[in-house]
């Protein structure tokens, strides 16, 4: 006998309606009707009152129920189907990654290639060294100017207002923002975001964070274009809720 049916049963001895147990209980009538059908299990206090109401001696939760055998099977499935999907995203992110990481290593072997060319034949290594740009740091502002940081390695792009970057050596001709959907992670997907012109002299760039709005869930990066050498971000998941901001 089920738990539902053991409840049923009791409540009929009684001589008590749905309604007249409920009321007892201090619950609604559908929650007695759920625990009697087998698709609700009562519990702590509930319990213990039930118990004392019907005469129960015991109430065991039967795990082979109807509707806790469809509960236990769905948490199972859904749990398989999260892992699959979280597996399946983190192994294209890393291709797209590694594909990312390669273009930029030759992109950086062709501008060095070209500076040892001009170099005269008395440089040292170090001004070699010094002409390098890099790429130090990009950092998230709201509109206060506090620093927005990553949640569970999320930035909600709702608290987001401006975009600091910052770079070492000469200044690229313009900085572009972009995004790949979340879920993709394919260069073909890709979206230019924000191209914003840098002047000569310039260490530092505020880019506006209001392309963010509409992005959903995406991994965003940043590129510093030299013209003949692209400098690239890490990549930063990001995501717009407004509901979840304090």
């Amino acid at each position: 006998m089920t738990l539902g049916e053991q409840i049923k049963q009791a409540r009929e001895e009684k001589n008590l309606s749905q309604e007249a147990l409920a009321e007892h209980m201090g619950v609604s009538r559908q929650a007695v009707s759920k625990w009697e059908n087998d698709t609700a299990i009562p519990q702590g206090a509930n319990r213990e009152l039930l118990s004392q109401v019907l005469d129960l001696e015991i109430i065991k939760e039967d795990a082979e129920a109807p509707g806790r055998r469809v509960i236990l099977w769905s948490g199972w499935i859904a749990a398989v189907i999260l892992l699959v999907l979280f597996v399946g995203v983190v192994m294209r992110f890393r291709m797209y990654r590694a594909e990312q990481s390669e273009r930029e290593r030759n992109t950086i072997t062709e501008y060095e290639e070209k500076l040892m060319m001009d170099q005269s034949a008395d440089s040292e290594a170090g001004d070699f060294n010094s002409k390098l740009p890099e790429l130090l740091s990009v950092r998230f502002y709201d509109s206060n100017q506090n620093e927005v940081t990553d949640e569970a390695l999320w930035y909600n792009a709702a608290k987001i207002d401006s975009i600091l970057i910052q770079w070492s050596g000469s200044s690229p001709v313009s900085i572009k923002m972009l995004a790949t959907p979340s879920g993709s992670e394919t260069m073909e997907d890709t979206e230019l975001l924000l191209t914003k012109s840098v002047l000569d002299g310039d260490s530092a760039a505020l880019l506006s964070a209001e392309t963010l709005t509409d992005i959903g869930f995406s991994h965003v990066c940043f590129e510093l274009d030299y013209g003949y050498v692209v400098l690239t971000s890490e990549i930063f998941n990001v995501f717009y809720d407004e509901d979840l901001i304090e």
